[in-house]
């Protein structure tokens, strides 16, 4: 912040170089900063960036133009090809993790291999909690098994929707705010290749969780929905018919990016077919 709204105010008595190689990297900050991105957005980063370089290794100390300062910029245009918006990443989230992470890691000659092996040994304790022990869990007393995990698909690899707050509930449930029967319909009339208003009734009976696996990441979802807590924000690809208004229209669809947050993971199904999907909420696009 005091970069993007401090710094241009203070900068009045530097020279004319360095005023413009401190501008060019507000600026490049400000642009990276945004929710919405176009890939000339990115173009104007990295030129920004060049300049700002440019001026950075040949003018500052050593001392000063750290490694720090180099990855935070120098490879800020490649992260948001990768990556997309910066917002929609942050990595405060993360902090405490990374408090972990350094504590365990403690190697000064080789860091590299002993980071990587402290996170295989914390992946692995995590994914033995997570999945061995969260398969099914005997209540003592009754003998009652408390199903924590559902598979959707017999195959090896499929999606698993996960616990906490595993539960058989109904579409009514997620009338308000999102209407969850609509896109219900929609999905399922896109799965059929018809129009939504010709589908039967559906069955609103829908199991919902707060994690899944797939492609071995797990993933969490904003529930409950009243929780002060973000689900994971992630990049998705998906097909967008931008001519679906013109019935005579033969283009096929176009693929867009898109970044948000994952608010709900629900199992639902039609004429015995079940799928999982994700309710997601897209707060931004990259063009």
């Amino acid at each position: 912040m005091s970069l993007l709204y401090i710094i241009p105010t203070i900068a009045a008595g530097c020279s004319a170089e360095a005023i413009d190689a401190l501008m060019a990297l507000v600026k490049a900050c400000l642009v990276a900063s945004s929710r919405v991105l176009t890939h000339g957005n990115i173009d104007c980063v990295e030129a920004e960036i060049t300049k700002w370089h440019g001026f950075a290794q040949s003018k500052l100390p050593g001392n000063l133009y750290t490694v720090n300062l180099h990855y935070a910029t120098r490879h800020l245009p490649l992260i948001l090809r990768q990556l997309g918006c910066m917002p929609i990443y942050s990595a405060r989230c993360m902090e405490r993790s990374v408090g972990l992470f350094d504590r365990k890691i403690k190697s000064s000659k080789a860091p590299g291999a002993n980071s990587g092996k402290q996170v295989c040994v914390l992946a692995a304790g995590r994914h033995y909690n997570k999945v061995i022990q969260s398969k099914k869990l005997t209540t003592a007393d009754t003998g009652k098994v408390k199903v924590t995990a559902i598979w959707c698909e017999g195959s090896e690899g499929a999606r698993e929707l996960w616990s906490p707050h595993l539960q058989s509930t109904s579409t009514d449930q997620y009338a308000q705010p999102y209407n969850l029967m609509y896109y219900q319909r929609c999905f399922w009339a896109k799965e059929c290749h018809i129009q939504p208003l010709s589908l039967p009734p559906l069955d609103t009976d829908i199991t919902v969780g707060k994690r899944v696996l797939m492609d071995n990441v797990t993933y969490n979802c904003k529930l409950p929905l009243t929780s002060a807590k973000n689900g994971t924000y992630v990049q998705v690809e998906l097909p967008i018919d931008i001519y679906a208004d013109y019935s005579n229209s033969t283009d096929p669809p176009q693929r867009r990016k898109f970044f948000g947050e994952l608010l709900l993971f629900f199992t639902h199904q039609y004429f015995g077919k079940i799928e999982l999907t994700t309710f997601f909420d897209n707060t931004s696009s990259l063009l």
